[in-house]
């Protein structure tokens, strides 16, 4: 991810770096310098009304950054989700430990023994774990329909706390998975601006830098100047 984001920055950078001089280059060639190759040399009214085109390049150029800013948002609201998503994962093993609990089950009497042989088919090998243990998921029909039938006040209470674990991790899912989604759509959208977002704002820069040489060269220039008098 870092190199990605370092690989990111130096190609914007570069982009940036070679592309103001280029369409600078383009600009001078096609409205400023003298030659019978050059399309057409603009006038004192031609490079005011250039201010029009390099504004409004270079605005919607900066809508469309602002945009990719909504996609940062999107992926920095995933990564939330995603760490309540682990959070809810761990308290689910945590919950699904406790109805097994070792320092509860070796002494227990035989209604507790039974009840805790049935509940270690759900006991997590590592409580501490972010992702839910597979037997959790596999055992759960099995285990609940006689699960419910237990009265011991030592496991309802429990059995209560396990089944709001189990129903907030499937809520924090669904709700990882909804944002994850959005945040691809916006993804796969807002790529088709980025590079349009970097051409527009780099032809604003070289085209307002075009313009400055154009102005001053109907000053300075022989030719012109003698054309303006």
């Amino acid at each position: 991810m870092e190199y990605a984001l370092a690989g990111e920055m130096f190609w914007n950078a570069a982009f940036v770096i070679f592309g103001i001089p280029l369409f600078y280059l383009l600009f001078c060639w096609l409205f400023v310098w003298e030659s019978r190759f050059s399309p057409r040399r603009l006038g004192d009214i031609g490079w005011k009304r250039v201010d029009y085109y390099w504004i409004i390049a270079g605005s919607i150029g900066l809508v469309f950054q602002f945009i990719q800013f909504g996609l940062e948002s999107k992926l920095s609201d995933v990564r939330v989700e995603e760490s309540y998503f682990r959070l809810s994962a761990q308290s689910l093993n945590i919950a699904a430990q406790a109805l097994s609990d070792p320092s509860v089950c070796l002494e227990a009497a035989q209604e507790l023994a039974n009840a805790c042989r049935l509940f270690e088919m759900i006991r997590p090998a590592d409580p501490a774990s972010t992702r839910v243990d597979n037997k959790i998921y596999m055992n759960y029909n099995s285990v609940f329909p006689q699960a419910e039938t237990i009265e011991n006040p030592f496991f309802v209470e429990r059995i209560k706390r396990f089944k709001q674990a189990y129903s907030d991790h499937e809520e924090q899912a669904r709700s990882t998975q909804s944002t994850k989604y959005s945040a691809t759509i916006y993804e796969k959208y807002l790529k088709l601006l980025k590079i349009p977002a970097a051409i527009l704002l780099v032809a604003a820069i070289a085209l307002r830098l075009a313009k400055v040489k154009g102005e001053i060269r109907l000053k300075t220039h022989p030719i012109e100047k003698k054309r303006a008098s």
